[in-house]
């Protein structure tokens, strides 16, 4: 047990303070687990004498029991398993071998370490499975919200030192069990189940990898836990970032995300072109996205060459995971036609809904106007000379035609694709799912085709 540095007695001698260990608490949970008294919550109005007579009857049971030898072994049974547990805490405090600082640890530390080394050695892997198996259990019993447990084992140990009632005592278990477990593998060079594959229930294979993202919940890097933490709902950071080239294609997607989302934008604005060592950053920017386990998508014009070529390189290179779109001509040409488009700016110019009156009896006579535009750049010069003002690239032109697209998600008829899909729905529609996908399942699935910018699935 620990010990204080001491109370001073009157003879002037100094005794060391008996502190009692947390781990300690294993035993009081079986004393008090084997010990207690159980009667119906209405006996005593029931029948009060009864009430007397059951306690008398568990007196007898529990001096039968508590001066049995089974009662003896099983008591410094549990004692051991705290005793092992707090012995086995300090080797975590050994440095690996190449670690800078292993050469700086306490002289007390190295054969202390031999010396849980060999004992733990001389027990076997069979005692070592039944102590943190009766761990887990313990745990189990005292608090049966497993997923609560795992989520309360990523925190900081010091603000997991601070729960208290049946959730407390339940951690302290586990990490009497962890504690073992590290001692263990450490020492004895093996791998073991971790906590949570302990105690009642089973995994079944691949369970652990599509609930937390990893095989290895408490020994995964942080940010491979996101898909756990994003399952509860407790994960507020981005998970997805479009990159876009402009404020209409900024507006749209902001509209049909909306603001609360999980997916962040970035504006390029044009500026991921190789001139000065911008198209390096860009694709730097789609690896530290992986880095930070964010997927990635990308919407630009097909004509930007350079953009092309730099987001194809970083498929290849393995620097992107997330699709990219490729917009021929442009935004606003590869989802809509000329009319729709002439209509949406009539409609904003109005200040009218699509459909309005207005719209639908100037519409014929605005059209031959710009009928000849073959890009959105045209098609805005020849409205404001047809005298159609208030309409230009901006975010509020996005979420005009984002608007137009959610109430007609396809091409209409007349159009030669007629039918199909608008792509700037498909992206919407990306982003928003995206944000409950997993990273990490998502990479272990799918890769990003370096030619199409489509998702395809990975090649078992």
């Amino acid at each position: 047990m620990p010990m204080q540095p001491a109370e001073k007695q009157s003879d002037n001698t100094l005794l060391p303070e008996l502190m009692f260990h947390p781990y300690r608490v294993y035993v009081l949970h079986h004393v008090a687990r084997t010990l207690v008294l159980k009667t119906s919550t209405c006996q005593y109005l029931r029948w009060k004498p009864g009430v007397k007579e059951i306690a008398e009857h568990k007196v007898r049971d529990f001096d039968r029991w508590t001066s049995s030898p089974e009662y003896a072994i099983r008591f410094d049974y549990w004692n051991e398993v705290a005793e092992l547990a707090a012995i086995c805490t300090p080797v975590q405090w050994l440095p690996t071998e190449k670690h800078h600082a292993r050469g700086q640890v306490s002289p007390w530390l190295p054969p202390y370490v031999e010396m849980v080394r060999a004992f733990l050695t001389r027990s076997g892997l069979l005692m070592i499975r039944q102590w943190r198996q009766d761990l887990a259990w313990a745990a189990n019993t005292r608090d049966s919200n497993d997923k609560i447990h795992t989520l309360l084992r990523l925190m900081r140990p010091s603000e997991r030192e601070r729960i208290k009632g049946h959730l407390g005592s339940a951690m302290k278990f586990l990490a009497m069990a962890e504690a073992i477990r590290r001692a263990s593998e450490r020492l004895l060079e093996i791998e073991l189940p971790e906590e949570d594959e302990l105690g009642p229930g089973q995994w079944m294979e691949g369970a652990r990898k599509m609930l937390y993202g990893h095989e290895r919940v408490f020994d995964a890097p942080p940010m491979d836990l996101r898909d756990f933490v994003g399952i509860l709902g407790l994960d507020f950071g981005v998970k997805v970032r479009c990159y876009v080239e402009g404020e209409t294609e900024l507006g749209a997607f902001r509209h049909a995300v909306g603001l609360e989302g999980q997916c962040s934008f970035v504006n390029l604005k044009g500026n991921v072109v190789q001139r000065r060592g911008k198209g390096v950053a860009f694709a730097d920017s789609l690896a530290e996205d992986m880095h930070d386990r964010v997927i990635s998508v990308v919407v630009v014009d097909a004509d930007r060459i350079e953009v092309v070529r730099t987001l194809k390189r970083a498929a290849r290179e393995k620097r992107l995971h997330g699709p990219f779109f490729l917009s021929d001509p442009d935004f606003e040409i590869a989802n809509f036609n000329v009319d729709e488009l002439a209509r949406v700016a009539l409609a904003m110019h109005l200040e009218a809904r699509v459909d309005d009156d207005q719209v639908n009896e100037r519409l014929p006579k605005l059209l031959p106007s710009v009928a000849g535009a073959r890009s959105a750049k045209e098609l805005l010069v020849l409205l404001r000379e047809a005298g159609v003002s208030g309409v230009g690239k901006s975010e509020k032109w996005g979420e005009a035609l984002m608007t137009y697209a959610i109430a007609h998600p396809k091409f209409p008829p007349g159009d030669v694709r007629v039918g199909k899909e608008r792509e700037i729905i498909i992206i919407a529609r990306l982003l928003i799912r995206a944000q409950d996908v997993g990273y990490l399942r998502s990479v272990e699935r799918e890769q990003v085709d370096p030619e199409t910018g489509r998702m395809v699935s990975r090649q078992k």
